[in-house]
């Protein structure tokens, strides 16, 4: 009876560490993918900051000095969308981002305006304009490698900064 009870305790034993084992290697494995996916989608997101200050070149070269370039379609869609499903806590940025880069353009059509109706290139403002939107980039892309520093190089678990969690539920809420 003795040895048939060893039996049993040592198979018991070898499947339960072999399913804790799979667990845990398994366990390993998702975080790595999920820190692998994030920081893949944290440098879109950086690129696509770029190519929103890019973009927005190409619009004053178009708009205020009569440039023929294609105007193409803003990345700010894709920036939105990497940031609600990834990054909400940072969200608030992009909107301050994305205001600001609003205002840019309303300055860089009312020039436009001008420059059509013959008033000559003004670009009395620009330095302004221009800089509200350096400073709001800025503290976007500070927030956004803070974030990286303290996260995704950490060994620590991933986890969402309760701003983060009340951000999401926020987003759902009907207005």
């Amino acid at each position: 009876m003795g040895d048939l009870l060893s039996v049993v305790i040592g198979g018991v034993l070898a499947i339960g560490g072999g399913a804790g084992t799979q667990w845990y290697l398994y366990r390993l494995k998702a975080r790595g993918e999920s820190r692998q996916r994030l920081a893949s989608k944290f440098e879109e997101m950086v690129t696509l900051v770029y190519e929103l200050d890019h973009w927005l070149g190409k619009s004053n070269e178009r708009l205020l000095f009569g440039k023929e370039n294609i105007e193409t379609v803003t990345p700010y869609a894709k920036m939105r969308a990497i940031t609600v499903v990834y990054f909400p806590h940072f969200y608030h940025l992009l909107t301050e981002l994305n205001v600001i880069s609003g205002d840019y353009q309303i300055w860089l059509i009312k020039k436009a305006k001008k420059r059509c109706e013959g008033e000559g290139i003004d670009d009395t403002g620009f330095e302004e304009i221009y800089k509200k939107f350096l400073d709001a980039q800025r503290k976007l892309l500070n927030e956004l490698s803070s974030y990286v520093e303290n996260e995704l190089r950490s060994n620590k678990p991933l986890r969402l900064p309760l701003k983060s969690i009340i951000g999401r539920f926020l987003l759902r809420a009907p207005a």
